[in-house]
């Protein structure tokens, strides 16, 4: 029996140790959390995780891109708010939030913020001007924003949840042909570039704008 003891001693510790491990893990939390790449303001409500916020340390630091507090709500639960920054990198970008409470418990937020797209499409217009009608099948409306729309052309879209565009260019005046680049944001962050050209009139066209239609897809 003496034999047994060194096993028996070894066998008890290994239990031990491996219940310790054990209840490490049923006092950690984890959930993932993903933002687009425009940016959030986003929030997880911890239940049963500490009784206010003042026994709840922030172990880790904040990103440059994103800010993270604590507040109580009604129900006086401890809430985690995130605010996340516009992501103006070409890669997805990841951080991990690590809070731990006086009783023990931890929790990990996985920050997972998405990289923007970016389509392009190639517009041709006559120097009498005329009409390209878009469906932007890659665009998350409504539209966040426009840049590079000069003032020669115009978008008109359908509705403010619609895909389908129509890009007007007015008449070309001038002697030389003209160019821009338009870029909408959609309300994910990503981005459609239209680069636009215009020739210049014929000697046989008048100052007024022939519009003609053309149906495309993007």
């Amino acid at each position: 029996m003496k034999q047994l003891y060194p096993y028996l001693l070894l066998l008890t510790c290994c239990l031990w140790v491996s219940c310790s491990k054990s209840d490490d893990k049923s006092n950690t939390y984890e959930v993932n959390m993903s933002v687009t790449a425009l940016g959030e303001l986003k929030e997880y409500t911890l239940k049963d995780f500490a009784n206010s916020i003042d026994e709840i340390t922030i172990q880790s630091t904040q990103p440059s891109w994103a800010s993270i507090e604590l507040e109580t709500n009604t129900n006086n639960e401890v809430v985690v708010i995130v605010m996340v920054d516009e992501n103006d990198e070409e890669a997805e970008r990841t951080h991990q939030v690590s809070l731990k409470a006086e009783n023990g418990h931890i929790f990990l937020l996985n920050i997972t913020q998405k990289a923007p797209l970016f389509f392009e499409k190639t517009l041709d217009f006559a120097g009498q001007g005329g009409q390209h009608a878009l469906t932007l099948e890659n665009f998350t409306p409504p539209v966040v924003s426009t840049e590079g729309l000069d003032n020669w052309l115009e978008i008109e879209w359908k509705s403010e949840t619609s895909r389908d565009i129509i890009v007007t260019a007015k008449a070309n005046p001038s002697a030389t042909e003209r160019t821009a680049q338009i870029t909408l944001k959609d309300s994910q962050g990503n981005h459609t570039i239209l680069h636009v050209s215009q020739t210049v009139m014929k000697d046989n066209s008048d100052d007024t704008t022939e519009q003609t239609t053309d149906q495309e897809a993007l």
